[in-house]
């Protein structure tokens, strides 16, 4: 097949999938709350609500060793700067151990991929993030989705269940599209009453919920009585990247013996981990912040008339991919940044901007960003 031929099957299946084709935005001057867009040859200072670094520390001044070891830390990767970023974080969520990773995206796929296996069932909330059902499909468990936050349906499920295989039921806590957060004493009573193995990605919820920073399920309950295995990133309130695995020390040393994408890829380099661990100190002390992040968005919502658990995303939803990207536009060219999140990523008829704010946001930035709003 000649290139061309290929150009011409990629763009025909990209326009049979029937959604807007996405672009990319090129930012020149990133702030977690306001960014300079470089685009069509102009250069154009805005509010920013599209990033995720919910606690502002991208703007932290940050020393580090510089250096990198090319190589997995099965072979010559490892360092005692891993073990020591991975010790504070057990420490901090109150878990035996922890294991990092890369990236966020292939901690989700490796664990629920290795931890799964043939005779297993796995139970997931319908909206959880596509790492976690693509780590899903690629083990040999059956998959089954519950309803969203839908407790109901998720007992239904856990009633059909074999009781000798085991169960895995899947979560986020803070959900990346919605803003929503699970019921936690529903979790703790279905667990008790079925002793299925709970996985919770605390991705958005990390830094910004719980005492210290620990997590929407903090609030309730001690993680490590309830997760069986924890997982986050460094991508969200730490401003880096990276993934982390909390669970006990048997976890750990499966992981590290079958879990594919972290045997078969290199270590974090140095750099990395110290920043991790400067990271860590300064969210164990946000308090401040996590309490102002809580105040803009209890006002946001106030003023757009929403009723809801307070959240640093918020769904503005709209409808159509082609409203949500018409009010998309508007608001950039009244210097507000928040880009239009289409399908697939969610269901059709239910496009919208995704609104997200971090702790550099003041006030008179979120009534301007309500007052846009309103006016549409």
């Amino acid at each position: 097949m000649h290139r061309e031929d290929l150009d011409k099957l990629l763009n025909h299946r990209l326009d049979a999938s029937g959604s807007k084709h996405r672009k990319l935005t090129n930012i020149e001057v990133y702030h977690p709350d306001r960014i300079i867009i470089n685009q069509d040859a102009s250069h154009q200072k805005v509010l920013n609500f599209a990033s995720n670094d919910y606690l502002g520390l991208s703007e932290h001044k940050q020393t580090a060793t510089l250096g990198s070891q090319p190589s997995s830390r099965l072979l010559c990767g490892n360092l005692q700067q891993h073990s020591d970023v991975e010790k504070d974080i057990a420490d901090w969520l109150g878990y035996q151990d922890c294991l990092t990773f890369s990236t966020g995206y292939t901690a989700n796929l490796g664990v629920l991929s290795c931890l799964a296996q043939k005779g297993d069932t796995i139970l997931m909330d319908k909206f959880c993030h596509a790492s976690l059902i693509d780590g899903a499909r690629l083990s040999n468990a059956e998959l089954k989705r519950y309803r969203h936050l839908d407790y109901t349906h998720l007992e239904e499920l856990l009633k059909t269940c074999y009781t000798e295989n085991t169960i895995w039921v899947v979560t986020e806590s803070l959900f990346s599209m919605d803003g929503d957060l699970p019921d936690v004493q529903k979790l703790i009573e279905l667990k008790q009453k079925y002793n299925f193995k709970l996985i919770v990605d605390e991705a958005h919820g990390i830094g910004v919920y719980g005492k210290y920073g620990r997590g929407w399920f903090s609030n309730f309950i001690e993680p490590s009585k309830l997760i069986d295995v924890f997982i986050f990133n460094f991508s969200k309130a730490f401003a880096l990247q990276g993934g982390a695995v909390a669970g006990s020390h048997a976890l750990k040393n499966f992981l590290i013996n079958r879990c594919r994408t972290f045997i078969y890829t290199t270590a974090t380099p140095i750099y990395q981990l110290n920043y991790i661990q400067q990271r860590l100190t300064l969210i164990k002390s946000a308090d401040k912040e996590r309490e102002h992040l809580k105040k803009i968005s209890e006002q946001l919502q106030t003023d757009l008339g929403l009723k809801r658990p307070w959240s640093p995303i918020i769904p503005f939803i709209v409808g159509s991919g082609e409203k949500a990207l018409e009010l998309a536009s508007l608001l950039l060219k009244n210097k507000i940044y928040c880009p239009a999140i289409l399908p697939p990523t969610v269901r059709e008829g239910e496009a919208r901007l995704r609104i997200s704010l971090n702790s550099k946001h003041l006030l008179n930035n979120i009534h301007d960003l309500a007052e846009e709003l309103r006016g549409t």
